[in-house]
């Protein structure tokens, strides 16, 4: 991993993609989620929320640090400091950092 600008860290995968945290990807974009960088209970957490390595999500919206995603057939909101923990492969359409 390396980490860039404002301490936000990126990831270049064995397929030569880049990984990068939720918290920067853009809104209504088909993102699949690559890795959950946190402790055992939060992933857990998260895959019983349908947050799992493989799963396509989408961010509906983001406000003041929250960001509401489509998983599955629902709707989920998750705080910033989660977002930073999940890390995804999108349409490449990254905000600037």
């Amino acid at each position: 991993m390396l980490t860039i600008n404002n301490g936000i860290m990126l990831a270049i995968t064995n397929k030569g993609g880049i990984m990068i945290p939720l918290v920067i990807a853009e809104e209504e974009q088909n993102l699949t989620i690559c890795k959950l960088v946190a402790d055992q209970k939060t992933k857990r957490h998260l895959e019983n929320l349908g947050i799992l390595q493989g799963a396509t999500i989408e961010i509906i919206a983001k406000n003041k640090g929250n960001i509401i995603l489509k998983v599955k057939d629902g709707r989920l909101a998750i705080g910033e400091d989660l977002a930073q923990k999940i890390f995804i492969q999108g349409e490449n359409k990254w905000k600037s950092i």
